[in-house]
């Protein structure tokens, strides 16, 4: 692993609150809520939860798709500037069981969209809002083993190619994708995989324009559970666990030069095991990740999510275990109470 830099997260945070003031300026401050995608097995709805993270209290939206679904793992994306969460999956009942759906819905739990795509994403998911669009991939096992970079419109399920297809590549880690900017100005997804034979996992950048491919950097032996594109530093947030019985360690990815560092380590009594995809979000005030998982300190143990510093290798805030029958998807950060929120209505259904 290389040596990382000094990351000065006063300035971090002095961002981040800069970015709130808009929002907080008109009305009190308040804890933090947080977002939650979750499937419902009691009555097979796909829906958005109200997390009160003080109390653990949860309010269901008004909306919710029925009959739905076996959603894909990491399958999930979020569109935070317009207030929505993207999830592909398969209808699980009803007459329009087995097939596929690429779902929208609203973070403030009122609005639900679903369309059949053109081609069905495998692997990852990411938002792209320059374009308005979802990335992923199509995968063919062997012999070819060969990979299609497409994007999605989420409105129509129109599919468009990237690049040429790529032979030999590669394994990818399920879920863990970002979108963001080179400083050339070129769009490119970030994810977590490795070129076949290869042993480590690395980091990589897929350009968006022409589907060419760099290695921005390997990453430290382990599983990894999450990654996070922090907009204010451009450091991609990585979370790595050697094993389910082991400890969770915070890294961070600088893109300019490829340098990893250790940004927190978390013991293995404070944690659990993490579940991929978009169920990490950031507090960017108080510097505390919100993972989905499961296990250790969380009853049960169950399902449900739970907070770590990010900066530091303390925790001291809580977690909660979610109802039994409620599977979490994707998890959002929020100084805002969602369900209140009278603008969160920019996509039309």
């Amino acid at each position: 692993m290389a040596a990382g830099r000094e990351i000065n997260r006063d300035s971090h945070v002095l961002a981040g609150t800069a970015l709130l003031l808009g929002l907080l300026f008109s009305m009190p401050i308040q804890a933090g809520f947080l977002a939650g995608l979750v499937q419902d097995a009691s009555d097979g709805s796909l829906k958005m939860l109200e997390i009160d993270v003080q109390t653990g209290q949860t309010t269901s939206g008004s909306a919710a798709i029925e009959d739905c679904c076996l959603v894909g793992m990491g399958l999930t994306a979020i569109d935070a500037d317009s207030g929505r969460v993207f999830a592909f999956g398969r209808r699980s009942s009803g007459p329009q069981a087995g097939e596929p759906a690429l779902m929208t819905l609203s973070l403030d739990g009122k609005q639900v969209f679903h369309v059949e795509p053109e081609q069905i994403p495998q692997a990852l998911l990411a938002y792209d809002s320059q374009s308005a669009r979802l990335i992923s991939a199509t995968l063919s096992s062997a012999p070819e083993f060969a990979t299609r970079w497409i994007s999605l419109d989420p409105v129509t399920g129109q599919v468009e190619q990237i690049g040429a297809e790529q032979s030999n590549c590669c394994e990818i880690v399920s879920g863990l994708a970002t979108v963001g900017s080179l400083p050339t100005g070129s769009r490119v997804v970030y994810f977590i995989g490795r070129l076949f034979g290869v042993a480590e996992w690395h980091l990589l950048a897929l350009d968006l324009a022409n589907g060419d491919l760099t290695v921005v950097a390997e990453l430290p032996p382990g599983n990894p559970g999450f990654l996070v594109l922090d907009q204010q530093t451009d450091l991609l947030e990585v979370m790595i666990q050697t094993a389910v019985a082991d400890a969770l360690r915070l890294y961070q990815v600088d893109l300019d030069d490829g340098l990893v560092s250790l940004a927190a380590t978390h013991s293995v009594d404070e944690c659990c095991l993490v579940s991929p995809g978009d169920v990490a979000s950031l507090d960017p005030i108080d510097m505390i990740w919100w993972v989905g998982g499961s296990g250790s300190r969380l009853i049960g143990p169950s399902a449900g999510y739970f907070a770590l510093q990010a900066d530091t290798d303390s925790n001291a805030v809580p977690d909660w275990s979610l109802d039994a029958d409620l599977r979490l998807h994707a998890l959002m950060f929020s100084f805002s109470r969602l369900m209140d929120l009278l603008f969160q209505d920019r996509f039309e259904m």
